[in-house]
């Protein structure tokens, strides 16, 4: 996803929508192979493409919101690894994210902090349930 998420001709928006879409997939794997923080720095590398508005940077938090908002305990697994996922592209949008073992720069997400609230908020909505 973070190759495709970053060439020019493909559409930033198109793979945060696969990436929600892998998150809210029903499932009863529990990610144990790093799934959740690989996943995350693929959405944080889609995120710093500098063409993206801010409400394109924030759009794909909506299901999300929307679907952790009508669980109740026990989460499920896929929540689980959601909320897993929210967590670690929390830490990169402070940290900065990078491909795999490159040598190239570490990139910022242009809308981090905007990003950062709203992944707060979402994370509150499961808190309060």
């Amino acid at each position: 996803m973070a190759a495709f998420g970053l060439h020019p001709r493909v559409d930033a928006t198109a793979m945060l929508d696969l990436a929600v879409a892998r998150l809210l997939a029903p499932t009863d794997h529990l990610f144990d192979q790093q799934e959740d923080e690989r996943l995350a720095q693929a959405m944080g590398l889609v995120l710093t493409r500098p063409e993206l508005t801010e409400d394109q940077a924030l759009a794909w938090t909506a299901p999300i919101e929307a679907e952790l908002g009508r669980l109740r305990s026990p989460i499920p697994a896929y929540a689980s690894n959601c909320l897993r996922t929210l967590r670690a592209l929390y830490v990169l949008i402070d940290q900065g994210v990078q491909r795999n073992r490159s040598a190239e720069p570490v990139r910022m997400m242009p809308h981090g902090p905007a990003i950062k609230k709203r992944i707060t908020e979402v994370l509150a909505i499961q808190k309060a349930h």
